[in-house]
């Protein structure tokens, strides 16, 4: 079995993939992006199952798919190479991160050129990134004749087993540039410390718009708020609409004095428009609420009424079920300090038996093997405890007040819930 074509690929998300998207299924609940977490990588990668590389930027590509080697006129233009394991089950994918297992992307053709015809068995695949501008020849002629990356499949047979790369590498169309596989520095699982706002930080001394919401998870956690409280009327109609992007919001799951939630950022809006807006919202903070000031509607306060004079009635709700309210509300600074009588690997073998067969499992199904694959190997306390925090099944006014103790109680709390050896 012989082939040797060019073929155009574009991708979104800087990465080209080679797979069967059979051998992955189990995937196809696991979180978008899946492949870039170094654990998860590893493991599909050493199992023969995906070879994935980055280019560091999204757009259009040329690879040369072959079963030979690199052509005498590419070799002096070769960069970066890394060679990958992979299992065959007849045929694989040349991909950009369009088809893998539960992506919305519709199914390819069976003639489609993205296919490859590829024997069963394991397979060694050498990916070369090519830098072309540095032809001799003219741009077009250059463009033409060579590809971005020679990808070149090889029986594996008895051939030693290629070095396992950490993530997909960078393989970048410079010859200057080496492979890297190093994993991102501040790369940390669940959830990381983000600053309230770095430029402008919450003055909590002046009241904010406060919305209800039901899904609203604890600091450092992304939830989206859908047909409750309307967002958008924080902000008068003739306002630039990034001014919205600019405050901060309080949500929690009812809204009365006394009522935990979190200080949030928005971070986007949409929906269908038959539909009541959606607003995607960053947790950043745990925060209580003090005093309720009035109802926003267009930027404006208005004072919350049972009974209005003259027959005037308050401004509708529209489609949503809960009015945005102005409110004042205190920052809770929980002690963080670790439990030293909770030990690390008893809790970390707690959410990984919970994840096996427990409530994780039931609450994540598919996704759950995911993040097993990457909590096996997390010695952080704090990231342990605010996955399960996040994650195992409980009312969010619940959730919502453990995310507010110290992280003792918290400890303590979710230990509990997962059930001891």
């Amino acid at each position: 079995m012989s082939f040797d074509r060019k073929l155009g690929l574009g991708t979104d998300g800087a990465h080209f993939l080679i797979y069967n998207p059979e051998t992955l299924a189990h995937t196809k609940d696991w979180p978008t992006g899946w492949y870039g977490e170094p654990e998860a990588w590893q493991s599909e990668s050493a199992a023969g199952r995906l070879v994935a590389w980055c280019t560091r930027s999204d757009g259009g590509y040329a690879l040369r798919l072959t079963t030979g080697d690199l052509t005498a006129d590419e070799q002096p233009l070769a960069g970066a190479s890394w060679t990958f394991p992979l299992h065959s089950p007849g045929r694989v994918l040349v991909d950009g991160d369009y088809q893998l297992p539960g992506g919305s992307a519709p199914s390819l053709a069976e003639d489609s050129p993205l296919w490859i015809d590829l024997a069963k068995g394991d397979w060694h695949v050498t990916v070369t990134a090519i830098e072309w501008t540095a032809s001799d020849l003219p741009e077009a002629e250059a463009s033409e004749k060579f590809a971005n990356y020679v990808v070149a499949f090889a029986p594996a047979g008895d051939r030693p087993a290629p070095k396992m790369a950490r993530r997909p590498p960078d393989l970048i169309c410079l010859r200057s540039e080496p492979a890297d596989d190093s994993p991102p520095e501040t790369f940390e699982y669940a959830e990381r410390p983000f600053p309230l706002f770095k430029k402008k930080p919450v003055d909590f001394s002046k009241p904010m718009a406060a919305g209800q919401c039901a899904a609203v998870l604890p600091s450092g956690g992304h939830f989206t708020s859908k047909g409750e409280s309307d967002l958008a009327m924080a902000i008068s109609p003739d306002a630039d609409i990034w001014d919205a992007f600019k405050r901060p919001y309080f949500m929690a799951a009812t809204l009365e004095v006394g009522a935990i939630g979190q200080v949030c950022r928005l971070d986007g809006s949409g929906g269908s428009p038959k539909e009541p807006q959606s607003y995607r919202l960053h947790a950043l903070a745990p925060a209580r609420l003090t005093q309720i000031v009035g109802r926003l509607h267009d930027g404006q306060s208005i004072p919350l009424k049972k009974t209005w004079i003259f027959g005037k009635t308050p401004p509708p709700l529209g489609d949503h079920s809960h009015p945005l309210l102005l409110a004042k509300v205190e920052l809770i600074e929980p002690d963080n300090t670790l439990p030293t009588d909770i030990d690390v690997a008893d809790f970390r073998a707690a959410v990984l038996r919970s994840l096996k067969d427990g409530a994780l499992r039931e609450v994540l199904a598919g996704e759950a093997s995911y993040h097993a694959l990457i909590l096996a190997k997390v010695d952080n306390p704090r990231q342990l405890v605010s996955f399960a925090l996040r994650h195992l099944p409980m009312e969010t006014t619940a959730r919502m007040t453990l995310s507010a103790s110290d992280l003792k109680t918290r400890a303590h709390a979710l230990m509990a819930q997962l059930g001891r050896p």
